[in-house]
């Protein structure tokens, strides 16, 4: 029976039961479904010629999700919440960190500049029945100390 290969973020095999997310320095552990994506979509320069001749910067848009038990959500939208009591408007900054199976470093990505897109509520047995599944709009996604593009 062939062996699966283990998950390895930048040729690291990270340990996903380790993550934890701070949220404008507070951090929640009760994290579940993490997920985040970069999609980058280029567009290309046409002259007279069939063929193209290069690229454009084209559209960036970085998202994040993950799931939270609720009583954390709700010290979350509590923490971010400006002056006024609207979660919804608040930029917030937010890294995920993990631990990795093989050292005591850690595997580190940040998001700038972030925003409560949409929450749902789900349900299900246990002990904390309650949970919410959260997207964020993001602007930029820094993974381990690298950058997909830099301001100029």
């Amino acid at each position: 029976m062939a062996q699966l290969p283990l998950p390895l973020n930048d040729r690291t095999l990270i340990d996903h039961q380790s993550l934890s997310l701070s949220i404008n320095g507070v951090t929640y552990t009760s994290i579940s479904d993490f997920n985040y994506d970069h999609a980058h979509d280029r567009g290309v320069f046409m002259g007279t010629s069939p063929n193209p001749l290069g690229y454009t910067d084209g559209t960036i848009t970085p998202e994040a999700s993950f799931t939270i038990l609720a009583g954390d959500f709700t010290a979350l939208i509590d923490d971010i919440a400006d002056n006024d009591g609207q979660y919804g408007t608040a930029i917030f900054d937010m890294v995920a960190t993990y631990k990795t199976r093989t050292s005591t470093e850690e595997f580190v990505v940040s998001f700038e500049d972030c925003l409560i897109g949409t929450w749902n509520v789900g349900h299900s047995a246990g002990p904390d029945p309650i949970t919410y599944d959260v997207s964020i709009i993001v602007t930029k996604i820094d993974v381990n100390g690298l950058v997909a593009y830099n301001e100029s």
